[in-house]
């Protein structure tokens, strides 16, 4: 697979979002961006790996940002 257009990618991962976990746009304007980008990066590397040298999927990438913004949400 070739290199992913970052805009294309991330509308993907932004409809993943939307159409399997219910995000609203409301969801998409946390307050503290840098605080669920850094949850999403721990989850990103502490639950999924790269398979046979494979780019991780939008689904991956959508399943971790949700998984964040639940952690996230368990703290406040």
């Amino acid at each position: 697979m070739g290199e992913r257009e970052r805009p294309a990618f991330f509308a993907a991962v932004k409809h993943e979002l939307k159409s399997l976990y219910g995000w609203t746009d409301s969801d998409f304007a946390v307050t503290d961006r840098g605080s669920l980008m850094e949850e999403f990066h721990q989850v990103l590397e502490e639950a999924t790996g790269r398979h046979f040298g494979i780019e991780k999927k939008v689904s991956t990438h959508a399943w971790a940002y949700h998984m964040a913004r639940q952690r996230m949400n368990r703290r406040e």
